[in-house]
């Protein structure tokens, strides 16, 4: 912050020395009593005039390119001027200061002047320490401090004293330097000399030394005093604390490092693309997976590193265009090249839109999760599932598997060919369908219910519908599970058909051989080995 406007303004005015000030389009903003009183040209007139006007004619040139030099060029300047409206002729010397002229700590002002009427040719050593000066520079709330060509502190104010714990009376004739951090000394020292041989600098960051062991980091913008023979009276230091800031800074870019580290210390993979799909981090759990250094892959195509064909390229580089505008996608698979092999990491990353500090989308970030392990055992089961769905469809039993609601999810190629029903016919359909008698319908029903609870159902029989008759099969049901949940039941069967009708046709022979003995004319009986009567005829 700066000095108000206002009180500045005030200090100017009550000023015993004639004192001006003008924008930077040399129009005059404030022009005290004395000033008045020196070339006749009133207060009032005076505010809102151009400076070149109230000169002579013959001088307005060489006042102009003095007030560039001043204003445009922010160089301290002297030059005699005489002014058109002086009551009596006045040859006032006016020398052009930067004290105040810095936009830091005193807002827009133009130029602070102050003028004589000859009777100092010179400006006295005190002249700095003037009381309208020293109380605006005092007052401020930016840190201002003066030093003489020596470099020794002639003024320190009081937020300069309030921020580095040091007191005007304890800095005062002190090396600028002593009260600076070591390590900053030789670098601040090439600044303070150029502005001791008259070079002023915008802007010099200098890391103060606080009594509390601390360090105040400020940028002072220094400006040269010179005497009317142009060399340099003193410098000035106006700055801003910027020690907030730096901490701020100091703390963003901790967080940014810890990122980094974590990053790079994860154990999950992890990469980043810029808005070309070119690779700008690649983690180190990337490089054990992969075999790819960190520095084999960066500012190189993602695409050099993927197995996959060209629609699953397409269809990665269309999730990326999609971070890039802001719709990010989870759980994408992808497969990376292994170096010096022909297997590939299989990664389930999920694709977030990264950021720069303007919150503006700059690339993509991947994070992931190896899933080659999870692949291969899913591949395994997967083809363990196919040879066994092979060995049921092609075994000479009947065999069908139902699930949670009796509805056929497989139907083997021998039950087909007893059926005369097609896996296609059956798939989706309830078993009770496929069989014949409402006696079987419902023992059936109760024995897969008791499968669907768990327990393993041995030796029943049902009627299976045949379009070339009836078929007679013998089951076993075992309940099916998945993630140890009952998912259905597997019936594993017999056809016993053929027993059945053999069966029948015994119990015929049987039949006849009983009538036959019944109505024999010849006395029969039977006995068993205990020659007990078991047939006693007509």
């Amino acid at each position: 912050g700066g000095v108000p406007e206002d009180m500045y303004n005030r200090a100017l005015l009550a000023s015993g020395a004639p004192l001006f000030v003008l924008d930077r389009n040399g129009v005059i903003v404030t022009w005290n009593e004395r000033m008045a009183a020196l070339t006749g040209v009133g207060m009032i007139s005076a505010n809102g005039a151009q400076f070149g006007d109230l000169v002579t004619g013959t001088e307005q040139a060489s006042v102009a390119a003095a007030l560039h030099e001043a204003i445009i060029e922010q160089r301290p300047v002297s030059f005699e001027v005489q002014f058109a409206g002086c009551r009596r002729p006045v040859n006032a010397q006016v020398h052009l200061s930067s004290l105040c002229q810095s936009p830091m700590a005193f807002g827009a002002l133009g130029v602070v002047a102050s003028g004589s009427n000859g009777a100092d040719d010179n400006l006295d050593d005190d002249e700095l320490k003037r009381e309208d000066f020293i109380q605006i520079l005092s007052g401020a709330n930016a840190p201002v401090f003066i030093l003489d060509t020596d470099g020794r502190i002639k003024f320190w104010n009081a937020s300069m004293a309030m921020k580095t714990g040091v007191s005007e009376e304890a800095a005062t004739g002190c090396k600028l330097v002593e009260l600076m951090e070591p390590k900053t000394v030789q670098g601040a020292q090439q600044v303070l000399q150029n502005a001791f041989i008259g070079m002023d600098s915008a802007v010099s960051v200098l890391h103060m030394m606080c009594n509390d062991g601390g360090s105040l980091q400020v940028a002072f913008s220094l400006r040269c005093v010179r005497r009317a023979d142009h060399s340099v009276h003193s410098v000035v230091g106006v700055g801003q604390d910027f020690s907030g800031i730096y901490t701020i800074q100091g703390l963003m870019q901790n967080t940014a490092d810890e990122f980094t580290r974590l990053l790079q210390t994860s154990a999950a993979p992890i990469l980043a693309l810029d808005s070309n799909i070119f690779i700008v981090e690649w983690n180190k759990k990337l490089e054990q997976l992969t075999g790819f250094t960190r520095a084999e892959t960066m500012n190189r195509g993602m695409r050099e590193f993927l197995c996959a064909d060209d629609s699953q390229i397409a269809q990665l580089s269309a999730i990326y265009q999609n971070a890039l505008h802001g719709m990010e996608t989870e759980d994408v698979e992808c497969k990376l090249r292994r170096k010096g092999s022909s297997q590939a990491v299989h990664i389930r990353f999920n694709a977030a839109s990264r950021r720069n500090n303007g919150q503006e989308i700059v690339g993509v970030y991947c994070l992931g999760q190896d899933v080659t392990d999870i692949i291969r055992h899913r591949n395994e089961a997967a083809q363990v599932a196919n040879d066994l769905r092979s060995i049921i469809d092609t075994a000479h039993a009947p065999i069908f598997r139902v699930d949670s609601d009796h509805k056929v999810a497989q139907w083997n190629q021998n039950l087909a060919g007893l059926s005369g029903f097609s896996q296609e016919e059956t798939l989706g359909m309830n078993i009770a369908n496929f069989v014949t008698e409402d006696a079987d319908r419902k023992r059936v029903k109760e024995m897969l219910d008791k499968a669907l609870r768990g327990e393993t159902m041995a030796n029943f029989e049902l009627t299976l519908t045949s379009k070339n008759g009836a078929s007679y099969i013998l089951l076993n049901a075992t309940p099916t599970r998945r993630d140890n949940k009952i998912t259905g039941a597997v019936c594993v069967g017999q056809d016993i058909t053929q027993l059945r009708q053999l069966s029948d046709a015994q119990d015929l022979v049987v039949d006849d051989l009983r009538r036959l003995i019944a109505t024999a004319n010849a006395p029969i009986f039977g006995v068993d080995t205990r020659l007990a009567v078991t047939e006693w005829n007509q």
